[in-house]
């Protein structure tokens, strides 16, 4: 037996665990169920460097490899990706020409399964899986780089127009677990092996290395992808204004717990209900193209009784200016009404006190 695949198979379960924590912690979120994917990648390919260790065959463990090839093809398209739904909106151009990004990865992929034409044969070595590689290696690196060079490109511009966040020892960590891979992977899977210089092949190590301080980051602060989208999702929770995006047909998306605890439903069940329908009959908002700017008007239940509550419109634009609904603030009433009638009442009583003097 290898001793060396311990560390492949000590990978592939912290890729894992990491891939399952981030889909089940964040399963709404689409750069979470990218993250997700770009973390079960290196588990796929750890897995397959497993199977090559401790197969007795070598027809079998080079079969095995090349199944679990789309581990390390779709490594850099998926990063690719990650960078581009944690930066650029869904109408961009960069994600409308996705699709055709994989189907490349997959003609690769194919190519590999059907020929060894990126890895012609591997083998257990002394510093793990030795491979020979094959006419197409080099449209595969050309591929993967410039998958790779435009998620870096996408981050370093984000980087310098975006405001910093303040130095925390979870950003250090997120940091440093995107570091290792960047640093390892081309230094003992690609230079190394080409100089002959005996190295341990650190590949999937380093993305074992990578998922540890994205799982500790995420004991430590309840996330493990820092997109703006999960600060952003995490700061509506706790505020306590209803707070939604209303869709060009008017339909709610996107709602925070405050608006489904006034309208009296479970969050799921708020998403796609038509807005105006929360609107008591004859207030502005029931009357279409009517503007509101923290107009008072009466909120209606799933249980028919009816709230007073202000509420506040502003278009929702992409970043060409293009709108795309509009985003509604909606402040509870309640008590400053009930407060207001009181005042009333009070005053009354005391205009009847002085009548009656």
């Amino acid at each position: 037996m290898h001793a060396y695949f311990l560390l492949p198979l000590a990978s592939c379960i912290l890729c894992a665990t990491t891939a399952l924590t981030v889909r089940m912690r964040f399963p709404q979120e689409r750069s979470a169920r990218v993250g997700a994917l770009l973390s079960a990648a290196p588990a796929v390919w750890a897995l397959g460097e497993v199977g090559v260790l401790l197969s007795p065959d070598p027809r079998v463990s080079e079969a095995f490899f090349h199944l679990c090839a789309p581990g390390w093809i779709f490594l850099a398209p998926l990063a690719y990706h990650l960078a581009i739904v944690m930066i650029e909106p869904r109408t961009s151009w960069r994600t409308r020409w996705m699709p055709l990004v994989y189907a490349i990865g997959g003609v690769l992929y194919l190519s590999q399964l059907a020929s060894g034409w990126l890895i012609t044969s591997v083998r257990p070595g002394p510093w793990g899986v030795q491979t020979t590689l094959g006419p197409g290696y080099l449209a595969f690196t050309v591929y993967s780089s410039f998958c790779g060079l435009g998620g870096a490109r996408l981050a370093i511009r984000h980087l310098r127009r975006a405001p910093s966040f303040a130095a925390t020892p979870v950003n250090l960590l997120m940091g440093i677990a995107i570091g290792i891979p960047t640093l390892l992977v081309p230094l003992t899977e690609f230079i190394l092996p080409s100089l002959h210089v005996p190295f341990p092949r650190l590949g999937t190590t380093s993305f074992g290395l990578g998922s540890a301080l994205v799982l500790w980051a995420y004991a430590r602060a309840g996330y493990a992808v820092a997109s703006p989208a999960v600060f952003s999702r995490e700061i509506l929770k706790v505020m306590e204004d209803g707070v939604a995006w209303i869709t060009l047909d008017g339909r709610i998306q996107l709602p925070n717990e405050a608006l489904a605890h006034l309208a009296g439903v479970r969050l799921d069940d708020l998403v796609g209900r038509t807005f105006r329908d929360f609107m008591r009959d004859g207030d502005p908002l029931t009357r279409r193209g009517s503007p509101l700017d923290g107009a008072e008007v009466g909120f209606v239940r799933v249980d028919g009784r009816v709230v007073p509550v202000s509420v506040r419109m502003s278009p929702f634009l992409d970043h060409r200016g293009k709108r795309l609904g509009d985003v509604v603030v909606v402040h509870d009433l309640d008590e400053v009404v009930a407060l207001r009638n009181r005042l009333l009442l009070s005053g009354r009583m005391a205009a009847v006190g002085e009548l009656a003097a």
